[in-house]
Formats: structure tokens, sequence, C-alpha cells
């Protein structure tokens, strides 16, 4: 099971299977206690395990004599399952009152009372709304299930039940119930303005002023790079010795933060072109005391730096014109270069998406955010949910090999791992 480990990871797995704390180990190895705190995250990620106490049973196995464990835990208070099952669907539910909400104030709801199976262009055309709002409600409207969606044909229907219960007129009608009683969220009023207007609102400009929270928490997947690892051998040991790394929409920049903590020999710039995500950032590098991390807003596509290793996390589905990043990625680390990109652990067909767990809320947040952002960049509004086939199918037009990767701690992304024609990770 080691082998999943770089050298400097057994080293570290080893004292912390001896019980060493972190700072016990950084001052055994002589490397910063951030380090050691990032290379035990690798490390649990790695081996599959969810705690320190499991290291040492990972790699030396269990000691002797003793008893078997039990494959499954039960709740530690009686119902404690059920109440986080109720927590979900609490936030479920007051995310379907949003949406139906805004699908009924921009006329989606009504012309799918009135129309037989429809498309997206049907339903964009009856109601006079853009088309990527109108796919984005749909699409909402179908995770939830108020909406039935044939794949064959591409087509949304409402169906008797939920028809009866979203007509207005009847007496056992929920919209006005729903109205009355759903919170008055004043983002959902200025969305539902955009949409009747045809217009969007980039991220940085604060749906609710909600930017400064957004960036966050959002951009960074906690764990980094350990899918990445798998999947490229050497790449460990590359960081140790020193490369240049760059970031597209580098967001608030923890990531870059925390690899330039672990990794001092690289260096690492986060690009954005939004200023308050670069002032930010800097602000964060300047405080952690990290000297081998830049923050630069600047455009990745007119970038003539070259880099031994680009990221993208979570933002190729916001862009404009995802096609142009990539080109651009794809020149900037050739030749021998490689790009690790992120998305949302999709599919590009609705259909392979519905019924599984939290695609309701993803669609949700996709809608309100993502859609209104691509919309005031000109873009196709792709949303969260674009999907593998079609991250995959973009990265091979820019002449990229890529490996499609998953990660025990993250169920949330996927993670695309592509060279530049086939040429090894740097080394």
């Amino acid at each position: 099971m080691t082998d999943a480990l770089t050298e400097r990871q057994r080293e570290v797995a080893g004292l912390v299977a001896e019980g060493l704390t972190n700072r016990q180990v950084a001052e055994q190895l002589g490397i910063s206690k951030d380090g050691v705190k990032y290379h035990v995250t690798e490390i649990l990620s790695r081996l599959g395990v969810s705690s320190r106490a499991s290291v040492r049973e990972a790699l030396w196995g269990p000691p002797e004599g003793a008893p078997a464990q039990p494959t499954a835990q039960p709740a530690s208070e009686p119902g404690e399952v059920d109440f986080a099952k109720h927590l979900l669907d609490a936030m479920r539910g007051s995310l379907l009152q949003r949406v139906l909400r805004i699908a009924t104030a921009t006329g989606v709801v009504e012309a799918l009372r009135e129309s037989p199976p429809a498309s997206v262009m049907a339903i964009a055309g009856a109601t006079g709304i853009d088309v990527r709002y109108a796919r984005a409600i749909l699409q909402s409207l179908a995770a939830h299930r108020v909406v039935s969606y044939r794949a064959a044909t591409r087509q949304f229907r409402l169906a008797p039940p939920q028809r009866a219960l979203l007509t207005p007129e009847r007496p056992d009608s929920f919209l006005d119930l729903i109205d009355s009683t759903t919170p008055r969220d004043p983002a959902d009023d200025r969305l539902i303005a955009l949409i009747r207007a045809g217009e969007g609102v980039r991220l940085e400009a604060g749906m609710a002023n909600e930017w400064e929270n957004l960036i966050h928490i959002l951009p960074r997947p906690a764990h980094g790079l350990a899918p990445a690892f798998r999947a490229a051998p050497g790449l460990a040991e590359s960081l140790e010795r020193g490369i240049s790394v760059g970031e597209a929409g580098s967001g608030r920049g923890r990531l870059l933060i925390e690899l330039a903590r672990t990794y001092p020999r690289s260096r690492f710039t986060g690009y954005d072109l939004n200023p308050t995500a670069v002032r930010l950032s800097a602000a964060d590098a300047q405080e952690a005391d990290v000297g081998n991390c830049d923050f630069v807003e600047a455009d990745v596509t007119q970038l003539p730096e070259r880099h031994d290793l680009m990221l993208a996390f979570g933002m190729l589905h916001d862009t404009p014109n995802p096609g142009a990043i990539v080109e651009a990625v794809a020149r900037i680390i050739a030749p021998g270069g490689l790009f690790v990109a992120t998305e949302v652990a999709a599919s590009s067909r609705l259909e392979r998406n519905l019924g599984r767990p939290l695609m309701e809320v993803m669609y949700d947040l996709s809608l309100m955010h993502c859609v209104p952002h691509s919309v005031a960049c000109g873009g196709d509004g792709l949303g969260a949910l674009w999907g593998q086939e079609a991250t995959r199918d973009l990265l091979a037009a820019a002449g990229l090999d890529v490996e499609v990767v998953r990660s025990q701690s993250d169920a949330f992304h996927n993670y695309f791992v592509a060279t530049a024609g086939g040429r090894p990770a740097p080394n």
C-alpha cells in the first residue's frame, strides 16, 4: 500500500504511525509544520483511511491478536442519521421553493402547464427568456422531479399531479402558499429581473453581496492535488525539487498558498481577472509569509509565460470561452507539461444525473450563480454541471491526452489530468 506514497510521504507516515505529532514530525524531518499537515492530508487520501490512528494499521496491519473490527459503526445517538437526512431534505426543500418562485415569475411554469412535452428552445420561445436561463431553470425543475425529462427527444413535461398543484386558479394550488411562506431573498428578485431582461451579473459584482463569502468557501477543494499525484507519478517529487506552477482563475488562492507552503522550492502564480480576488489572495499570501506565491490580474489566454504545471479548479464552465483557455494552457505547458482541471462530477447528459445525491442542489446553485455569471461574460451558460464528456472532449480538441481521476475524499469533483501531446509529466 505504501507504493501509493512518495518517499517523503512514507517518511511522514512512518513517524505518524509511531504516534508523533505534526510538530514533532516537522522537527525530526526539518520541514514546516504546515508542510507536515499537507502531507498527512495526502497520506490519508492515498491510503484510503480517515484518521491518523488508522495510518499504523494501513502501513503495518492490525496489532497481533487484535479483534476484527466491525464493518460499520452504529450512530452514537438514536436518530442521528435521520436528523442528518432531515437537514438535507430541509435544504433541498428551501432551494426548491426558491426555484419554483423563479420559474413561476419568469413564466416557465405557465408555459409548461400550457404545453405538451417541450424542448428548451420551445419554452424559451414561449416565455421570451434567454435560452441559457430556460435550460438552467428546466434542469433544476427536472432534478427536483417537478418535471419529467425525455432524453430521446430532449423534452420536458409537467405531469398531471404537478400541473394541478401548480395551477393558480385551483383551490389545491401550492403557488400562493409557496410564495407566501418562502423568505423573500433579494438575490432571487434580482435574478428574476435579470432573466426577464436577458442580462447577467458577474460573480464578483455580488448576487446579494455574496462574492466575498463565495471566494472564501467555494473555489478550491481542500485536498489539493492528491488525485493528480496518483495519475502522474513523479509530480510530487518534481514539486519538491522545484517547478513553475500557474493557476487559471485562482479565486481566493487558498490552494496555491497551501502548495507554496508545502513545496518552498517551487514557484506558484495565480491568474484571475477579478481584482477583488487578486487583492484578497495577495493579502493572504503576505499574511501567511509565503514568498514563493504571487497573484496577478491577467487573462490566461494572453500569457507569454511557460509553466511546468497549470491548474484550473472549477472555473472552465464559468468562462465565456473555455476552449480558448484550454488551448492557451496547452501552449503554456508544452513541451512535457501537465494540466490538472476539476469540474463537478456529473455527466453532460441530464438524464444520467437525475436521482443522484445532491444533484438538485448543484443544479440550483448553477442557476443562481454560474449561469448569470456566464451570461454577463457573454458565455454559453454551460453551468456547473457541464459534465465529464464535454470537458474531456474540450481537452482532447486542444491536443491534450486526458485521464479522468476521482478522489475518495472528494465526491463532488472529477479531476482531469492532461499532458501535452502524450508527453510525460514534469520530472
